[in-house]
């Protein structure tokens, strides 16, 4: 149950009203066929002109973040290197967890204050972000081996 308090324009308590919540309830009955199907509609074709199936143009702002696109295999992401950094990506199966089994490996062989390594992504035709806004992201990260402290 329940109740819904209303008040004046100068505050005085109205009254309430008390309704009773309803549960819907849905029932499919698949013996009986309102709509005929064509026996030659073998199925079913989308054109997929605005990225729905990813979330829509701003649902989400990496692009291929779970690395499910197929070819090339990390499509929309680049490495970016400064001086004479060195890295190598290659595709691990292994994955952060069972749910995302795909994750690109970055190996930086070489680094140091200025001769960093890493990767961009540009997004879905840039990244919208605007300025005094809070974004929140995560991803799983792990090493084989920690670098010398220099």
């Amino acid at each position: 149950m329940r109740c819904v308090f209303g008040f004046l324009a100068y505050g005085f308590l109205a009254g309430s009203i008390c309704v009773m919540a309803q549960t819907a309830r849905l029932v499919i009955d698949t013996s009986v066929n309102t709509s005929p199907v064509s026996p030659t509609l073998y199925g079913l074709m989308t054109e997929e002109i605005n990225f729905s199936y990813d979330g829509g143009l701003y649902g989400e702002m990496v692009r291929n973040r779970t690395f499910d696109a197929q070819w090339p295999r990390f499509e929309h992401w680049v490495t970016v290197t400064r001086g004479n950094a060195q890295e190598k990506v290659d595709a691990d199966d292994t994955g952060p967890s069972e749910a995302l089994h795909k994750s690109l490996k970055l190996d930086i062989a070489q680094s140091s204050p200025g001769n960093e390594a890493g990767l961009a992504n540009a997004g879905y035709w840039g990244m919208a972000v605007r300025p005094s806004t809070l974004y929140r992201g995560s991803f799983y990260a792990k090493a084989e081996r920690l670098a010398q402290p220099m």
